[in-house]
């Protein structure tokens, strides 16, 4: 075999390892995107009463265009949804950071004047989302951190109080 060949099976290879990991990060993609309609609908569930109250209003079915690079030579565009709450004269705006955040099977920000929270979604066990409160932009840690829930959720938005 000459050194051309042996060039051309090697670039071969790399092809088709490259379709391989683009075809799984769509998949994995695919996935973030149905998780993050579930969770947004859940959070417009959540913040209902709010609305209903008349102390909020939610812009919902917004989208905004992802880039992301899960690994070498593979790029993806998604679109991903956004909310944008106004509660108390603030502007509240939660849209996902990414699927492919270290340490994490995907992240969204809400983000509101000074304040930051972060959803950390897991897999293991079974798909679950954490809330994390960071009071200060500053912050690099949470000053609380929980499980998601429409409790938890009140919890980080009476900041906003």
């Amino acid at each position: 075999m000459s050194e051309m060949d042996k060039l051309a099976e090697a670039l071969r290879l790399k092809k088709t390892q490259d379709e391989q990991a683009s075809a799984s990060s769509r998949e994995l993609v695919e996935e973030w995107q149905r998780s993050l309609q579930k969770l947004f609908a859940q959070l417009e569930e959540w913040l209902s009463p709010l609305v209903s109250a008349g102390v909020a209003s939610v812009k919902a079915s917004l989208t905004k265009k992802k880039d992301e690079s899960p690994g070498p030579g593979v790029f993806l565009t998604y679109d991903a949804p956004v909310l944008i709450l106004e509660i108390n004269h603030k502007t509240v705006l939660i849209e996902p950071i990414g699927l492919f955040v270290s340490g994490t099977g995907g992240r969204v920000v809400i983000v509101g004047d000074d304040k930051r929270f972060l959803l950390s979604r897991t897999l293991k066990p079974t798909e679950s989302w954490d809330i994390s409160t960071y009071l200060s932009p500053f912050d690099t840690t949470p000053s609380v951190q929980r499980s998601l829930s429409e409790d938890s959720l009140a919890q980080a938005f009476a900041n906003f109080l």
